[in-house]
């Protein structure tokens, strides 16, 4: 009989590391934005975008364009990966906020939710080293084009 397991698989944690610095990363491109949207310094305004989530830089990034009534396709793109960014950090929260338990199946775990907006309140997942490295790949791409925004609109990111 093998013996249940002692701790999470190494290429599990090293997935959800790679997912926590990408995201970092991404939240980092945000702010960017946000300070370009409001026309302001990046150095006084990090105190404040170093405070607030990604959820509420992205939503005051869209009100801040359309004040501005900017409906330009530049504009739309931003909206547009603004939705798709707040779409993967649901899936990231997900993962990063959840209850993490041993699975007897290495190297998968699995990831207790919970969700008050759902009607199944508590949830598990398992979640294999895969499955990480294609959430990791997805931020990535994010990261690439939010970053191909900020560079057309002459911020250096």
């Amino acid at each position: 009989m093998t013996e249940p397991p002692t701790d999470f698989d190494p290429a599990l944690l090293q997935q959800l590391g790679r997912v926590v610095v990408h995201w970092s990363y991404v939240e980092r491109l945000v702010s960017d934005l946000f300070v370009w949207a409001v026309e302001g310094q990046a150095e006084p305004l990090t105190v404040v975008t170093a405070n607030i989530s990604t959820g509420t830089l992205s939503e005051w990034i869209r009100n801040v364009l359309d004040a501005r009534e900017d409906y330009s396709d530049q504009a739309n793109d931003i909206r547009d990966l603004l939705t798709d960014i707040s779409e993967v950090r649901t899936e990231r929260n997900t993962l990063v906020h959840g209850v993490w338990a041993l699975s007897t199946v290495p190297p998968s775990a699995i990831v207790q939710v919970i969700r008050l907006d759902r009607s199944a309140v508590v949830s598990e997942l398992v979640v294999t080293p895969a499955d990480l490295d294609a959430l990791s790949h997805h931020i990535c791409d994010l990261a690439i084009k939010l970053r191909e925004i900020l560079l057309k609109l002459g911020v250096t990111a």
